[in-house]
């Protein structure tokens, strides 16, 4: 270990260097210095550019100085050129998106991709070879003429040429801004959607443009491709850009202007008109603008004119220093307000800007406020902003809601006041986070950003009274009883609900990973939503003004550097003179789940030192499997602290002394800053029986999961089904959202059609194990309905991916299945078959993925099933009760489905089957082809086929037919069912070939074919089969009578939305 440099090496030290030490680490831990002097590199960029609007194409040239800081000699440099992202599917960023679930780009023309070429690369003006590096085409690796000696420097110079996508993500053009607008419905009320309007009006994003070294620090080189999920990582240096464009386009960019008196005059007169328009009403506030929906009125034009001609350029000249990045932006229709803020320490003035199009004028008009709180307590929280100028931008973005760049950052679709004040001050915030904080996003995303929604939270959460919205007494009865307060009606609330959601089934991650580890919904609430959450639980824990202290000594030291983990961990550990392992170790570095439990509290003295009842000794437990710290607050009967005490971090157990008082209930967590999964232990009653069991009640639906109550949730359902008829019930449960590891649900409901008493049950047990399963379910599942009643234990066990974004789901289940038939029979002109149960014996393996371009699975299966019946043959007074013989059937089945448009796909399922023993002994179905739910384990509404309709019903299953078969004795078959979608039609083609063995006959072929509409694409959908081929005289009813009939699938248990739920990722 090192201290200050000094290395200890040998046992046998001064006394007087032991003891110094001793008290140099009086906390009893020791931290480790870095022992080398910190250095970077330093790149200064000149970069000359001109936008051709009617090509969409940039023409640039650039010469960089870099200069090598490092203590090694450089050999090489790698350059991202990541427009060539864009450039065809292959690249990592097009691979991503189609992992994320879009296939938008996959699918674009190639008018609508991009690319950066014409480079010409010169090294202090020798020419150099570029090499592409991992087959990544917007990373090249270029081997220097001579080696880089430290703190010697080169010059490198190219031109380049980049086309502008169409906006996939943050480099884009998008001609659908400003004009005349449509209302749509928004996540968060209602927002407007312009309508398009022609290239003249085009919007350009022009961002990661340019190409840019990679960084090198102390652990090498860090070339990455671009990507959508996963931001970046660059070097500090100067810039100065030269941006050519035509005049009649407002042009909104990273630094200072060169003094340009005509640009500064048309801003001017930009600015002026924008304040009139706000002034004569024709910019109205979004309250009004919903009112003036409403009404009927139409929307105005909020376009300008064109005052210029197309040959009339313009060139602007920004420069800054001490940034890693370079944006701009550019609209003929922008908007502009200026502004300026005070910063809280030395009171310098910052000017700040919004530019907007007439998209959200209605919003933006009070947005350049929100630019100014941003800065102000940014500055005021951390330390105060550096630049002279802070610019918001209003403009398409598919990369989120919004993205920030040095000094500007640009905002999409916002959808309300409150949720643009957010993204703002979030995007404003990341001048601080990634911007001067130069650290890795890509690698660390929790230092920027989940650092920067901690204070976006803070933020928002002192600005809650202003965006209180107002209430009516059924919504505030009904937030009553969902136990519901102003806790709850905050971002930070929603983030928990995200992460609870996932860390409760085994799904999350831990905080610490790259980028692009995380699946899409893990990157919401890990790297924003955890981090923010256990940022908060530190600042709790600490106090917010050492946690201030703390953040402004991190900000002051790395400034304008690139900050590692260690780097804060040490700053905040120096600063509180505590080991904070178990918060940046434990809490960042794993997924362990924190959780506390009150265990005991004994205010009798006798316990413990046989002192009077005036101490209350309570006893915690940890149960999060390492240290950690946490508060304990007791309340009077109307839930009022009156006492609160954080706990140093600790293992296992820790007691609390406490003076004793009027206390009603002990509450750890009382503010819920920690982000516990199970916070159902978190109470108890200082006095009374049943000390530990909170109240019971009865809750419709859900509550806030705050841990106050035993909660027995109560849903109405309703069902039917052709034997039944309508069936209307409750479903009585004990965990709503998330689910508890036990779960439970019973749900009586009643049959109008027979009169009585049917429904379902349900009973699990998740165990999580972290190895080769991720989870391990235990379940009984019972259910009683008119035909059957079936009760079906099972064990599902779900392998542990090895990478959880793009890996396969795949499980083991076992499940036994026993059926009591109730008035199911079977008759012919010779004989009648009574059924009594079945039972079988099911083992399977499924794989399954998907992707927004590719679905499959794989399933393989054995199941051995008996049945026992009454035989009776008409001839004869003979009945007789006799078990059919068991059988055993082998099964695997592949299927996989591949977008050839954006929304039209083409399906192929394989299905091979071999059968024990005579297959004769199951129940007969002509109504499902042969395709017999034997197990009952698909929901149907006429399972008996006594409806002209549902005799239509097809199941997917075995042979795939979608056409009614005679027999389905069959031994074996083999099948294979192609689906294919007509190019941009709701309708497509499907056909089905049959090979199969009916006991000791030849193998027999038989095909079908039609037309499909998938209604619902793998839940509804309607076949129409047209064309049939019996290849060896084998009697099909289709084919005998033909019946060119339609039949259709209908899987209800799919649609079922918990169900839905369980398939998030």
């Amino acid at each position: 270990m090192f201290i200050q440099g000094i290395k200890i090496q040998k046992i046998s030290i001064y006394l007087t260097i032991i003891v110094s030490l001793y008290f140099v680490k009086v906390y009893g831990y020791c931290q480790e210095v870095k022992t080398y002097s910190y250095w970077q590199q330093e790149v200064n960029y000149k970069i000359q550019v001109r936008l051709n609007d009617v090509n969409h194409i940039l023409n640039a040239y650039e010469e960089i100085e870099y200069i090598n800081h490092s203590p090694d000699t450089l050999t090489e440099i790698y350059f991202h050129l990541w427009p060539n992202a864009f450039k065809n599917n292959k690249t990592a960023f097009a691979k991503q998106q189609i992992n994320s679930g879009s296939n938008r780009f996959n699918f674009s023309g190639k008018s609508q991709k991009g690319f950066i070429d014409s480079l010409d690369f010169k090294i202090n003006d020798k020419k150099v070879i570029l090499e592409v590096y991992q087959k990544m085409i917007d990373v090249v690796k270029i081997t220097l003429p001579e080696p880089l000696l430290p703190e010697k420097k080169i010059t490198i110079t190219t031109p380049f040429r980049v086309k502008i996508p169409e906006s996939f993500s943050r480099l884009g053009k998008t001609n659908d801004k400003g004009g005349k607008l449509e209302f749509v419905a928004g996540p968060q009320g209602i927002a407007f959607k312009p309508r398009k309007r022609n290239n003249s009006k085009t919007s350009y994003q022009i961002t990661q443009w340019y190409p840019k070294p990679a960084v090198y620090d102390k652990n090498g080189w860090h070339p990455m491709p671009y990507l959508d999920q996963g931001e970046f990582y660059s070097e500090f240096g100067k810039f100065e850009v030269h941006i050519t464009v035509p005049k009649n386009y407002i042009v909104g960019a990273t630094g200072i202007m060169d003094p340009n008196n005509e640009e500064s005059a048309w801003m001017e007169k930009r600015e002026k008109e924008t304040r009139e328009r706000i002034r004569d009403g024709r910019i109205i506030s979004h309250e009004d603008l919903i009112k003036q929906y409403k009404s009927g009125k139409k929307s105005q034009d909020l376009s300008f004119e064109n005052t210029f001609t197309d040959t009339a350029y313009k060139t602007l000249v920004f420069r800054q220093d001490r940034i890693h990045d370079f944006a701009f932006f550019l609209d003929k229709d922008f908007h502009a307000i200026t502004d300026s803020v005070t910063l809280p320490f030395s009171k310098r003035v910052v000017k700040t800007c919004v530019l907007f199009t007439g998209k959200e004028a209605s919003l933006w008009k009070d947005a350049v406020q929100y630019v100014n709180d941003a800065v102000y307590y940014y500055s005021l929280w951390n330390g105060e902003y550096p630049y002279n100028r802070c610019t918001a931008v209003e403009g398409a973005l598919s990369a989120g809601g919004g993205m920030e760049y040095p000094m500007i950052t640009i905002i999409s679709s916002s959808f309300s006041p409150e949720m643009l004040d957010n993204v703002i001050t979030h995007e404003v915030g990341h001048n601080w986070f990634y911007g001067i904080l130069g650290t890795n996003e890509r690698k660390y995303s929790w230092l920027d950003e989940g650092i920067n929604s901690y204070f976006d939270n803070r933020y928002m959460n002192m600005k809650k009274d202003k965006y209180k919205k107002p209430t009516n007494k059924k919504m505030e009865k009904l937030l009553t009883k969902m136990e519901m307060d102003e806790k709850d009606a905050t971002q930070l609330f929603a983030m928990e609900a995200m992460y609870r959601f996932n860390a409760s089934r085994n799904l999350d991650q831990p905080m610490n990973l790259s980028a692009d580890e995380y699946t899409s919904m893990n990157y919401g609430c890990i790297v924003y939503g955890k981090s923010a959450l256990v940022l908060n639980y530190l600042a709790g824990y600490l106090g917010q003004e050492k946690f201030d202290t703390c953040m402004h000594r991190y900000f002051a030291k790395w400034k304008f550097r690139h900050p590692y983990p260690e780097d804060i961990e040490y700053i905040f550990e120096e600063t509180t003179g505590e080991n904070l392992d178990w918060f940046f170790q434990h809490v960042i570095g794993t997924k362990a789940q924190l959780d506390f439990a009150i265990k005991d509290i004994d205010n009798s003295g006798i316990k413990r030192d046989n002192i009077s009842n005036d101490t209350l000794y309570i006893t915690v437990k940890n149960n999060s499997g390492f240290s950690a710290p946490v508060e304990i607050g007791f309340t009077d009967e109307n839930e009022n602290i009156l006492y609160r005490k954080w706990s140093k971090p600790f293992e296992n157990e820790c007691v609390f002394k406490i003076p004793n008082g009027t206390y009603r209930t002990a509450i750890l967590d009382p503010d819920r800053i920690i982000p516990e999964v199970n916070r159902q232990n978190n109470r108890m009653k200082v006095k009374g029986i049943f000390r530990k069991c909170e109240p019971f009640r009865m809750q419709l639906g859900l509550d806030a999961g705050n841990g106050k109550h035993t909660n027995l949730y109560w849903f109405p359902v309703s069902g039917y089904n052709t034997t039944d008829g309508t069936l209307l019930g409750l479903a009585f449960y004990n965990s709503a959202f998330p689910k508890k590891r036990f779960y439970y649900c019973l749900a009586p409901m009643y049959g109008f059609s027979e009169k009585k008493l049917k429904g379902f049950a349900t009973v699990n047990y998740n165990w999580y194990p972290q190895k080769v399963f991720s989870n391990i379910r235990f379940g009984v599942d019972v259910m009683s309905f008119s035909v059957f009643r079936k009760i079906n234990p099972s064990i599902s066990f779900t392998i542990n991916p090895k990478h959880l974004r793009d890996s396969p789901i795949q499980k083991i289940n076992i499940n036994y299945h026993f059926i009591d038939f109730d008035n199911l029979s079977l008759n012919s002109d010779n004989y009648s078959i009574q059924f009594h149960s079945r039972e079988g014996y099911k083992f399977s393996y499924r794989a399954e993925y998907s992707n927004a371009i590719r679905k499959w699975y794989v399933e393989l299966g054995a199941t051995t099933i008996s049945t026992h019946w009454n035989f009776f043959k008409n001839d004869s007074s003979v009945n007789s009760f006799q078990p059919s013989p068991d059988y055993t059937i082998l099964q695997g089945e592949f299927f996989m489905r591949r977008a050839y448009l954006k929304k039209d796909f083409i399906g192929l399922r394989l299905y091979q089957g071999l059968i024990s023993k005579n297959r004769e002994g199951m129940f007969e179905d002509e109504n499902i082809n042969g395709n017999a739910d034997y197990l009952f384990e698909e929901t149907l509404i006429d399972r008996v086929g006594s409806t002209p309709l549902f005799r239509h019903q097809t199941l997917i299953r075995e042979d795939g037919l979608k056409s009614k078969m005679s027999k389905n004795y069959f031994e074996n078959i083999s099948a294979l069912n192609i689906t294919i979608d007509f190019p941009k039609l709701p309708f497509g083609f499907f056909t089905d070939f049959l090979f199969f063995k009916v006991h000791n006959d030849d193998e027999n072929l038989y095909n079908s074919s039609g037309i499909y509409i998938p209604i619902i694409r793998d839940y509804f959908e309607i076949y129409f089969p047209i064309w049939f081929k019996d290849l060896n005289g084998y009697n099909f009813s289709d084919k005998i009578t033909g019946n060119k009939t339609v039949y259709f699938t209908l899987k209800i248990d799919g649609m079922n939305i918990y169900e839905m739920l369980e398939k998030l990722r």
